[in-house]
């Protein structure tokens, strides 16, 4: 019913992980109780495996309380193990959509398109300096003015299309 092979079930009653479930003749009783069981018991560290409870005083600890330390069942780690495959399965189909950016691209293409802007403003008086020089009426000063920052903003959209 938990898709737990026979002989571990055997072993599990040889072992004494079932026993509240069992009749006289060591044969499932309550099955339910059996499910619960089972699975405290997948929850448990095994007997003698080296996690032996410490005293909690230097005296041999006769009378006193014992500290277990912290243990991690396998289901736990299987878990974690698992969400962190989630995870990372999400974050490549993101990628591959190209909802997810690589951060050191994404810099190095914000900082390319910061110098394409600032090349191209910074170029608008080294190109009308001389011809707003010898302008007098401030109307002209303002069309030549507006005709090249148009004409610079819209190189900087055709260069940023491309790139």
């Amino acid at each position: 019913m938990l898709g737990v092979d026979p002989k571990a079930v055997r072993k599990g009653i040889r072992n004494g992980r079932l026993r509240e479930s069992l009749d006289r003749d060591k044969r499932i009783r309550d099955v339910e109780l059996a499910r619960r069981e089972w699975v405290e018991g997948a929850a448990k560290p095994p007997n003698g495996g080296g996690h032996e409870p410490k005293p909690t005083n230097g005296n041999g600890g006769a009378g006193q309380q014992l500290q277990l330390p912290e243990q991690r069942t396998l289901v736990e780690a299987q878990l974690r193990l698992s969400a962190q495959r989630t995870a990372a399965l999400e974050l490549d189909n993101q990628r591959r959509r190209g909802q997810l950016l690589d951060a050191a691209v994404v810099q190095r293409d914000q900082f390319e398109a910061a110098r394409i802007v600032r090349d191209a403003v910074l170029g608008v008086p080294d190109r009308i300096a001389a011809e707003l020089a010898g302008e007098t009426d401030p109307r002209r000063v303002y069309e030549l003015l507006a005709d090249e920052l148009k004409r610079a903003l819209t190189s900087i959209a055709t260069e940023l299309e491309r790139g």
